[in-house]
């Protein structure tokens, strides 16, 4: 019995080492594993996404409205538009950090295609702010072009139809 008990504790150290050797070998995995689109695995309840989206939609709301008063100040003559291309190209830096940060939120499954429109109205609002400062940087300081001043008119107009747009769209997620 004892001379069993030694072959069967051999036996067992012998398959200890063999699985522990083998153990220890590296699993060399090709394994792509894509980025995620979203910053969470599973869509947001509605109440977190409206949560989420109010947080980041109130400034982008203010950056935009801010630069259609700006622009109508520029056209009257009662703002600097030096002043106007610095804050301008903040907010435009902010609009899309904005962009980005909505881009990621998971939206609940019924509200994706509306929360697809409210990108697509962001992008064009940043689209709108970026062809507005390259007008703004065209002048010499001043409006006193008459092209140079429709130009940067129609953009403002545009923006406020970019805005009013915008915020049907959002409430209407709501």
């Amino acid at each position: 019995m004892k001379k069993f008990t030694k072959i069967l504790s051999l036996i067992l150290v012998a398959l200890l080492m063999v699985t522990g050797f083998c153990a220890c070998t590296p699993v060399e995995e090709n394994i792509d594993t894509p980025e995620l689109k979203y910053d969470t695995l599973y869509p947001q309840t509605k109440a977190e996404y409206n949560q989420a989206m109010n947080a980041h939609m109130v400034s982008y709301f203010n950056y935009l409205e801010t630069h259609i008063s700006s622009g109508q100040n520029l056209l009257n003559g009662t703002y600097v538009v030096e002043n106007e291309i610095k804050a301008a190209k903040n907010s435009l830096t902010s609009m899309e950090d904005t962009y980005q940060r909505v881009s990621r939120i998971y939206p609940p499954t019924d509200m994706a295609s509306t929360h697809a429109s409210i990108l697509l109205q962001m992008k064009e609002a940043i689209n709108s702010m970026s062809v507005y400062i390259e007008y703004l940087e065209k002048s010499d300081g001043t409006l006193s072009d008459p092209t140079l001043r429709a130009d940067v008119e129609a953009t403002i107009n545009i923006m406020k139809s970019e805005y009013t747009s915008l915020t049907g769209v959002f409430n209407i997620h709501q």
